[in-house]
């Protein structure tokens, strides 16, 4: 199994640009959606502790709507703080493994080696993975696209999280009574 594990010129100038932007992505966005989860839960904690004097301002059916629109931007923020954990990992991963390209070594013995060191649910998604990937022709910048590719579902939640997020103070103003 002797692959060239060289990097072109631009192979590596585009490993670099990738794992800056999503180095870029992943520190700012779980930063943002917890700080929109930390306002969202006080806006929450208003209306249920002042909900009997909330629903004489508001309707109610308004009222019932933007909880379901409030659950459902919290859970694209638990999600996206979900996925952010993997991108940092996969980031840190795709730094490491460009600097053991260097490193001639037997694969299928680091692999073992690797797949020992997890436990049952995590060995088997790893031995997945590089089986999936094994059947694939590899090339130089796999490393870095998975987190590249977690960094624009990461950023696709907390854009999901702040609409929706949006969309709460919007149904609870049209549901004023005037």
């Amino acid at each position: 199994m002797t692959q060239d594990l060289s990097l072109t010129k631009e192979e590596t100038a585009a490993w670099r640009l990738a794992s800056l932007a999503t180095s870029a992505a992943v520190t700012e966005l779980p930063k943002f959606s917890g700080w929109l989860m930390t306002g969202l839960g006080a806006a929450l904690t208003f209306f249920v502790a002042n909900h009997t004097s909330v629903s004489l301002l508001i309707s109610i059916s308004c009222i019932r709507v933007a909880l379901f629109l409030f659950a459902g931007s919290m859970l694209f923020g638990l999600l996206a703080q979900w996925l952010a954990i993997p991108v940092r990992a996969g980031l840190a991963f795709s730094t490491e493994a460009l600097q053991l390209r260097s490193q001639e070594f037997d694969s299928t013995a680091f692999l073992q080696s690797f797949a020992s060191l997890l436990i049952l649910p995590y060995r088997c998604l790893f031995i997945c993975r590089i089986a999936s990937a094994s059947a694939k022709t590899t090339d130089a910048l796999s490393p870095i696209r998975s987190p590249a590719r977690l960094s624009q579902y990461l950023a696709i939640f907390v854009i999901l999280q702040y609409l929706l997020a949006v969309s709460v103070v919007v149904v609870l103003a049209l549901g004023v009574k005037v």
